[in-house]
């Protein structure tokens, strides 16, 4: 994991300073309890219910809702899309993704927290711009004539 990239779930969290922060499922409005600080506003969304506003982050725990692989994938990316681009997943042992799968739908992979696996989607940290990708080495603007 990169220098700049909180190792944890709470430090996560903690470095966001979400207003806002959507909880999808009973153990994720409990476990945010945990880690939002009072000046963060929690809303709790049960499963079939959707949200109607966008928010700071996400955190979703697998007990919300019983999909395949396939589902999550769906849920994952209107989540991303459509409502916050900051998600944290909390994942119990029975959940049909696993690490690889988390990878391959652009998570980072964090220590277990409360007995959790935890993961983490950031849109803001996906990729990081290369070094060598700016207009210093692409314009030349010295060899132009005028």
């Amino acid at each position: 994991m990169s220098a700049d990239y909180p190792d944890s779930l709470p430090a996560q969290v903690a470095e966001a300073r979400p207003a806002t922060l959507l909880a999808l499922g009973g153990r994720a409005g409990a476990a945010a309890a945990d880690l939002c600080a009072a000046a963060c506003a929690v809303s709790l969304v049960q499963a079939g219910e959707t949200p109607s506003a966008r928010f700071d982050a996400i955190l979703i725990s697998t007990d919300f809702a019983a999909l395949d692989v396939a589902g999550w994938s769906r849920l994952f990316g209107r989540l991303r899309i459509h409502v916050s681009p900051s998600l944290w997943v909390l994942a119990d042992d029975s959940h049909a993704l696993t690490d690889a799968d988390y990878l391959a739908l652009g998570f980072f992979c964090l220590p277990s927290w409360s007995g959790w696996r935890c993961y983490a989607y950031d849109l803001y940290r996906y990729k990081h711009t290369p070094e060598w990708l700016n207009a210093r080495y692409w314009a030349h603007p010295e060899r132009w004539e005028p």
